[in-house]
């Protein structure tokens, strides 16, 4: 790969996270501008998205976006009741106050977290399993071809 590709292949994952980072700016203000209080519970929500975006090196960000899709998932599910109460802080406090609510967005961005550090681990072990079978049967292969022209065919 030219020099050149690489510039326009990592100018085209920068353009993708900006505007994956504008959606995703853009859906809060929207929520903020629907429910004062979901905002509230969205923006500590994704405290672990925003992290997890900002830490990362990688350019296709692909904990970012994990983390960030399993967390705002559960930020949504959370919100949905939250969304008709309107700008009516006092209203929502009881449900802004209920742990497990905080206990399943957070969860989810766990869950993000989680399938971004297993799924190489079960990829690579996958693979082996994979690569494990071909050389058993080579060696069977190997085996049968020995017994039947000898050890000369092995060559050692």
């Amino acid at each position: 790969m030219s020099k050149n590709q690489k510039l326009r292949k990592a100018s085209n994952h920068k353009k993708r996270n900006q505007i994956a980072k504008v959606l995703f700016f853009l859906l809060f203000l929207i929520v903020g501008g629907i429910s004062f209080a979901a905002f509230v519970m969205a923006l500590l929500g994704a405290l672990p998205t925003m992290v997890a975006w900002y830490r990362e090196n990688n350019p296709r960000k692909s904990l970012g976006y994990t983390v960030g899709l399993t967390n705002t998932t559960c930020i949504f599910l959370m919100i949905k009741d939250l969304l008709p109460m309107g700008q009516h802080l006092t209203q929502a406090m009881p449900y802004l106050q209920n742990p497990w609510h905080w206990f399943i967005i957070y969860m989810g961005a766990a869950l993000g977290y989680g399938i971004h550090t297993l799924t190489p681990k079960i990829v690579m072990k996958t693979l082996r399993w994979n690569f494990q079978g071909k050389i058993n049967d080579l060696k069977r292969t190997q085996e049968q071809l020995v017994q039947q022209w000898g050890r000369d065919v092995v060559g050692e």
